[in-house]
């Protein structure tokens, strides 16, 4: 396996869970990082307990995100660690509980 020692990497997600543990081992190979993330908190706290990675507060799912991160770091290696939930009713708001049980299928 190929060393990320002088690499950048980006890791979108990168402010909590997988994210932030790859960061971490990034980091701990010697690569260059930045984090991004929606949350700007998580980010600072981030970038308080290890102060040689980069952070970029931005929401992946908007426009001008992709532009704002290469402007940022131009990445050898890109993590997608981010995900998102599209907005649903509740169960109970579906009035249905069969609902459920066709998609757990």
């Amino acid at each position: 396996m190929r060393s990320l020692h002088g690499q950048n990497v980006v890791v979108v997600g990168g402010s909590r869970g997988v994210g932030r543990s790859i960061v971490e081992a990034a980091l701990g190979e010697g690569a260059n990082v930045l984090a991004v993330a929606r949350g700007a908190e998580a980010l600072k706290e981030l970038s308080w307990e290890k102060s040689e990675v980069r952070t970029l507060a931005a929401d992946a799912t908007q426009d001008t995100a992709p532009d704002r991160v290469f402007a940022a770091l131009q990445p050898d290696v890109l993590v997608i660690c981010a995900g998102a939930f599209a907005p649903s009713a509740s169960i109970q708001a579906a009035g249905d509980p069969r609902l459920l049980q066709d998609r757990m299928r």
